[in-house]
């Protein structure tokens, strides 16, 4: 993974999307990269490149990784195999979700 990390928040359910690039732009939304999200639901994610607003992301994001531990390919290899088969069974429906 070419500078992609991946964390599991540990104090809850967290449902926000976020992305945040370097110093120059930041995304907050409801839209998930599915079908559903951006075809049926008309979900939307906001982009923003004001550096004031995007210096709040960056800190509302530490603080969010500071509540989280890192997930290692290796942490998703353990979880059950009836989890991993339900998660491959249920990827035959993405099209239609």
């Amino acid at each position: 993974m070419a500078g992609v990390r991946m964390y599991t928040y540990q104090e809850g359910f967290m449902h926000q999307k976020v992305f945040l690039i370097d110093d120059c732009l930041a995304g907050i939304g409801t839209a998930n990269l599915d079908n559903r999200s951006l075809r049926i639901n008309f979900e939307i994610t906001m982009v923003f490149t004001e550096p004031e607003f995007l210096g709040k992301v960056e800190a509302m994001c530490r603080t969010d990784f500071a509540a989280a531990i890192p997930l290692t390919t290796d942490d998703i290899y353990r979880r059950p195999l009836v989890f991993r088969l339900a998660i491959r069974a249920a990827r035959l429906f993405s099209p239609i979700l």
